[in-house]
């Protein structure tokens, strides 16, 4: 039903964060915050996704518990969390596009096809037609998106050589996914699937993912030995993670202007 997510490090005895699956197989992950002062265990979903609150002297189990006994009402309120306004692409009057934590400047012009491509820090976006303001066409939307899974495969690319030696482990095959809550999965043939929107966010973020997939080819679950593997291959992975809490939606939502 779960699995838990334990910080590495032996000095720091209370878990942080864990991860869970509803009975469907879609996993959630619940931050945890321990207050000397917390009477009873509390339990709320808003921005940064599930918190729960844990009073001290308040045992792991207990914990594991409370989360599985209110699995139907975590998932009708993260289903019901609204995305983040974002205003969809509108033709030559969106001046800039996220890419890498970065904001690169678009330079529109009309020609023959709907097209996008990049030229340093200049984003080129070709309208069909003579169209001068309005919404993206459904085109123009395909063609952002081919932009940004370009962009993803060439970062695959150039990390997945080194990794896939340190790890060990190599996918057979990697699809990119608008995924609604995760940011990565891996099949136990071998297929990884990762969230497109990762590229928009800057590269470490993205980086610490893949880790995090490749080391579940030797760890099928988020046990101690798991967060083991991954520290060891990237030591940073806390950072990452908190980043991606912080500003993963917000990835999300920009993706969607431009492709949705």
């Amino acid at each position: 039903m779960f699995s838990r997510l334990l910080r590495v490090h032996p000095d720091k005895v209370q878990r942080t964060e864990a991860s869970y699956a509803f009975k469907d197989g879609r996993a959630f992950e619940v931050r945890f915050t321990h207050h000397a002062r917390a009477r009873r265990l509390r339990l709320s979903v808003g921005d940064e996704g599930v918190r729960v609150t844990v009073p001290p002297r308040v045992s792991e189990r207990t914990v594991d518990q409370f989360i599985l006994s209110h699995l139907d009402w975590i998932r009708e309120h993260l289903d019901k969390m609204p995305a983040p306004d974002r205003a969809p692409v509108q033709l030559f009057e969106t001046t800039h596009l996220p890419l890498r934590g970065e904001h690169l400047s678009i330079a529109w012009r009309h020609g023959k096809t709907d097209k996008v491509w990049r030229e340093h820090a200049t984003v080129h976006v070709q309208v069909r037609g003579d169209a001068t303001q309005g919404p993206a066409s459904a085109t123009l939307k395909r063609a952002f998106r081919d932009f940004y899974l370009n962009e993803a495969r060439a970062d695959v690319g150039r990390w997945l050589p080194a990794l896939a030696e340190a790890t060990g482990h190599s996918p057979v095959r990697i699809s990119y996914k608008i995924m609604r809550t995760q940011w990565g999965s891996m099949s136990s043939r071998g297929v990884m699937a990762l969230e497109l929107s990762l590229v928009l966010g800057r590269p470490d973020a993205f980086r610490y993912v893949l880790v995090h997939e490749l080391c579940h080819m030797r760890h099928h679950d988020h046990s101690p030995a798991f967060w083991r593997e991954v520290e060891k291959h990237f030591p940073e992975w806390q950072d990452e993670r908190a980043f991606l809490h912080t500003h993963g939606r917000g990835m999300k939502a920009a993706l969607k202007a431009f492709i949705a």
